[in-house]
């Protein structure tokens, strides 16, 4: 008997411990946010396009040569200058001016437009891009804008309704209220053409270099289970998850569509006056 109540006293001890810590981890998750670090800690070595030619910076001509032939605006609008405070010697001087109507297709003056493709990327379903911007103290944000995202499929379906069958993507943009925000363009949405993935967005700084960090997760077919997140500075300040991104399984993560422009997605705006904004090399990384 006696033994019989030193088993029994154990196994209602270990059963209340379970509990306990079942209770515990339930209260946790209550009031205590996960912390997740930056995406660049947590995948591979990068791939950096770099803006160093080896004897000096790039020329827009050298840009051009490693760009291709798809680009937009990078003669006139694109130099690739020295600076400091962040952690590249060099960063893209991108020119924004209010000199033509339709600069955006002519590439006249309302900033640059190219593709950034890694062949090493082929198949990849997860990926995290990483660069610092650098908005001058006195930035207008006008009627919004566009900066370097990540898309999967077509590079010329970029400004189009995406299904995700064919291509998708996530850009980040500043919006006129100068709030920043994921812009994703992916099955659901296409009557908008896309979905701002946050309700407010984030304040972007302006006077200082923000370190920017966008990671993308496709989801498995037929699964809700894609995601996007945002980093500013290492924290984290838009997250979706749940997302839907492709209904092709066949479609995989292509690169960057680098647009620094005054625009957002289906909807042109125009540069309020002459300014620029400057990008640190950007860096792709993958799983």
């Amino acid at each position: 008997m006696q033994q019989f109540n030193v088993k029994s006293i154990v196994f209602n001890a270990a059963a209340g411990l379970v509990v306990l810590s079942t209770f515990i981890f339930m209260l946790r998750s209550l009031f205590v946010t996960e912390v997740i670090p930056p995406c660049s800690t947590r995948y591979p070595s990068p791939t950096e396009f770099t803006l160093d030619s080896g004897k000096g910076p790039m020329s827009p001509v050298q840009l051009v040569g490693v760009i291709g032939g798809t680009q937009r605006g990078i003669y006139r609008n694109a130099k690739v200058v020295e600076v400091r405070d962040t952690a590249s010697k060099h960063a893209l001087k991108v020119t924004l001016r209010p000199d033509s109507e339709n600069a955006r297709t002519t590439g006249e003056g309302n900033g640059i437009v190219f593709q950034w493709t890694p062949e090493a990327l082929a198949g990849a379903t997860t990926a995290c891009l990483s660069y610092s911007v650098y908005l001058p103290k006195k930035f207008e944000f006008g009627g919004g804008g566009i900066l370097p995202g990540l898309y999967a499929g077509a590079p010329n379906t970029i400004n189009e309704a995406l299904d995700g069958k064919t291509a998708v993507a996530q850009r980040l943009v500043w919006r006129n209220n100068g709030r920043a925000n994921i812009y994703a363009q992916l099955p659901g949405y296409e009557a908008n053409g896309g979905a701002y993935l946050d309700t407010d967005g984030i304040k972007f700084p302006r006077g200082r270099w923000v370190a920017v960090e966008q990671e993308i997760k496709l989801n498995d077919l037929g699964k809700a289970n894609g995601l996007s997140r945002l980093f500013f500075d290492g924290e984290k300040v838009i997250e979706k998850n749940r997302m839907q991104w492709r209904k092709n399984g066949k479609l995989t993560l292509s690169g960057v569509h680098a647009e620094v422009t005054y625009a957002m997605p289906h909807r042109q705006t125009k540069p309020p006056k002459a300014t620029a904004v400057y990008i640190s090399p950007m860096q792709l990384r993958w799983q």
